[in-house]
């Protein structure tokens, strides 16, 4: 008499594993500095006080902040006070985060 064939059961059909990632992603995103309201904050006030892309204004260039960068890194000592932050826009923040931390950030 034929029997059913066994089926696999993948790793993501198993309840157990699927909670411990969505706790795992839900502790990856409360981790994220960029997600907080205070961020959220600080960005709003740091593009207002620069519309302009501070490195395009040295350099006789107009060019609209979009990205708001710390002028001394988090991991080098800086912090999130108004006074170590900058409004660039996409291409100056790319080009420095590429010189300064190898393009991969913190």
């Amino acid at each position: 008499m034929p029997t059913k064939a066994t089926t696999h059961q993948s790793a993501d059909d198993d309840p157990e594993r699927k909670a411990d990632r969505e706790r795992q992603r839900r502790q990856r995103r409360g981790s994220r500095p960029y997600d907080r309201a205070k961020w959220k904050r600080l960005r709003k006030m740091v593009l207002a006080r620069d519309p302009l892309c501070v490195e395009c204004e040295t350099q006789g260039r107009v060019e609209a902040s979009t990205h708001v960068d710390h002028i001394t890194a988090l991991c080098e000592g800086g912090t999130d006070h108004m006074g170590n932050l900058q409004g660039l826009c996409a291409s100056c923040h790319n080009r420095k985060t590429a010189m300064q931390d190898g393009g991969f950030g913190r």
